[in-house]
């Protein structure tokens, strides 16, 4: 069986894909954390943590919209890689999932 060739445009649409799928997954973690423990005066990181993860969600959004817009406008061989933003947004996503892992396990 041979390798089928894959539709124009495919690689791109899931490029686009997966940043929305980043993006989803990041507020998916603000929601979470927000229904189990709702903010409060008394614990300011239960605030800070889904604004984080928003902030996040929203910087995921804007690197896979600006990525997509490039990739439609550019030729492969010119872009550039986009490493610095990506390992940026990667870093920022395993501060938080660090800080909502000690969060959930402090308050059992």
């Amino acid at each position: 069986m041979g390798l089928r060739e894959a539709p124009p445009g495919a690689q791109l649409e899931r490029t686009a894909l997966a940043w929305s799928r980043t993006s989803l997954a990041l507020q998916g973690n603000g929601a979470i954390l927000l229904l189990r423990h709702p903010p409060s005066l008394d614990q300011p990181l239960h605030a800070v943590l889904p604004a984080y993860a928003l902030l996040l969600s929203l910087a995921a959004a804007v690197v896979g919209r600006r990525r997509s817009g490039r990739l439609l406008r550019e030729q492969p061989a010119t872009l550039r890689s986009g490493r610095a933003e990506c390992l940026l947004l990667s870093a920022g996503i395993a501060v938080l999932a660090v800080l909502t892992t000690v969060s959930l396990a402090l308050d059992g």
